[in-house]
């Protein structure tokens, strides 16, 4: 595809994420995307398929930033507390109302999706976001910043607490007082004592 179908794609993407943070994934459809993105169903349909197809190269992109904001960091040379303190700011903002997020439409998503692409797609993203978190962990250990014995453990349970968080401050307020707490508990978990 060319520069302008894959600037065809982009804007698509963006508008699809501004309506499913704004309606969920359920109550989006095709027609929506093609309404606020002015394209008309077969220019839409040339690129995507269906709204299956555009929700999945939205969060294929969120992790691809992802995984480009640490790796930019480490290229950096910022510290391992430095880059953890980045990624709990990051969750900070995701959690923040003001700020569009499509968690509701990722568990819509995946609840309407279960038995089959729902059940791969969030198991990806955990894997994705094992890879990511593990890469961390392995730099802060390598710098000497991080200190603890069981890396997979420690990242499997940080990305279980962060998508309670994401879920939970759907329906209930996450106080500053809550995410600091978590964010010590997470950064005591890596083995820093002092934060930097």
């Amino acid at each position: 595809m060319g520069k302008k179908g894959d600037s065809t794609k982009l804007h698509i993407r963006r508008v699809a994420f501004e309506l499913f943070a704004e309606y969920g994934y359920t109550k989006v459809t095709m027609q929506d995307i093609c309404t606020k993105s002015g394209l008309s169903k077969g220019g839409l349909y040339r690129h995507y398929e269906d709204k299956r197809q555009v929700f999945t190269d939205i969060l294929k992109e969120l992790q691809k930033e992802e995984a480009d904001r640490e790796e930019l960091c480490i290229r950096q040379d910022l510290s391992a507390t430095e880059i953890l303190n980045s990624y709990l700011q990051h969750i900070q903002q995701d959690l923040n109302k003001d700020v569009p997020n499509i968690n509701i439409a990722l568990y819509e998503f995946c609840v309407e999706n279960k038995n089959g692409i729902g059940a791969e797609l969030l198991f990806k993203q955990y894997q994705k976001g094992v890879e990511i978190l593990l890469s961390l962990v392995d730099y802060g250990i390598s710098k000497g910043e991080f200190h603890l014995s069981d890396p997979m453990r420690v990242v499997s349970t940080i990305l279980f607490l962060v998508e309670g968080l994401r879920m939970t401050s759907e329906v209930m307020e996450i106080t500053d007082e809550i995410l600091t707490g978590v964010f010590t508990q997470i950064k005591e978990m890596v083995g820093i004592k002092d934060d930097k």
